[in-house]
């Protein structure tokens, strides 16, 4: 249906509003689309490819390829001892004022 304000005429089947068809079908058709593939094709291929990483990490696991573990080390120690003497500095400070 198409209304044109200006000469009054209403119309129907008119060349404008077969385009207007046309693009609301392409526009809800796309609509549609992207919905299944946002909802259900999106997380279906993380699962998968979660599940097929797994199993290439189970199939393929070797010892010989593990990284040796790095030591741990202490860095904070000094800072801690400084942090002590300096209350006690403090706190002695306090008690002879």
């Amino acid at each position: 249906m198409n209304i044109d304000f200006i000469n009054r005429e209403v119309t129907f089947g008119a060349p404008s509003t077969q385009w207007w068809t046309q693009l609301s079908s392409a526009i809800a058709g796309g609509l549609a689309f992207a919905t299944l593939l946002t909802l259900f094709l999106t997380p279906c291929l993380l699962v998968l490819g979660a599940n097929v990483s797994g199993l290439i990490k189970r199939k393929f696991k070797k010892e010989d390829l593990l990284l040796p573990e790095i030591e741990s080390v202490l860095v904070a120690e000094p800072v801690v001892e400084r942090t002590e003497q300096k209350k006690n500095t403090l706190i002695e400070s306090r008690n002879d004022a």
